[in-house]
């Protein structure tokens, strides 16, 4: 079935900041023994510069609290550091194309156990985003498969489609991010928009432009 679809990014274009950041820190207020990881984020972040150490091996330091949360924990996090940091202007470009009949997709490269009560609570028809293990316990922060950015926010978007039988009218379709690492998504859609810094919502545009 094709359908006009809206595309938006999460973090920094539906809400403000990073929501990996929000994550650890609210696991630490929540659980305090997480402040004695604090010292392990920079020595990581620098190997991830060095390209000594690959991405998904640093988000399971940021995603450690997750073995800690419960169903009230999700909601909570979802509720204080997520929608509390909504940016205002996205957020009702969000709110139109659902009342427009988009079929509105959310694709993040952030943990989608914690980011689903945006389909949940009937802000979007589906996400797309990082999967995280769980086992009898919860969830173990270990990253399952590649992180969900750049050209696997668009393999994740394909393999979604053909599994429920849907189609992008190019034509008809918008999308939305804060990021140039999202060229690959937004070239799937032929109307994009950028999210600047502060909530304030642009054209996208960038020096390689080719459609199709």
């Amino acid at each position: 079935m094709v359908r006009k679809f809206a595309l938006f990014d999460i973090d920094k274009t539906l809400v403000r900041g990073d929501s990996l950041f929000a994550l650890y820190f609210y696991g630490a207020r929540r659980w305090p023994v997480y402040w004695l990881w604090l010292p392990v984020i920079p020595f990581a972040g620098l190997l991830y510069a060095l390209k000594l150490l690959p991405v998904e091996r640093v988000k399971r330091i940021f995603y450690a609290p997750l073995r800690r949360f419960h169903d009230a924990d999700f909601a909570e996090f979802f509720d204080r550091k997520i929608l509390a940091r909504s940016l205002a202007q996205p957020m009702e470009r969000l709110r139109c194309a659902r009342e427009e009949g988009y079929y509105i997709l959310l694709v993040t490269a952030s943990a989608a156990c914690y980011m689903r009560p945006f389909v949940e609570r009937g802000f979007a028809d589906a996400l797309l985003g990082t999967e995280v293990e769980r086992d009898g316990r919860g969830y173990t922060g270990r990253i399952l498969g590649p992180n969900c950015r750049g050209e696997e926010k668009v393999r994740r978007i394909r393999a979604f489609l053909e599994q429920n039988g849907l189609q992008i009218d190019y034509e008809t379709s918008v999308g939305y991010s804060d990021s140039d690492s999202d060229i690959p998504m937004l070239r799937l859609v032929k109307t994009r928009y950028r999210v600047l810094h502060g909530g304030t919502v642009v054209p996208f545009v960038w020096q390689d432009h080719a459609d199709g």
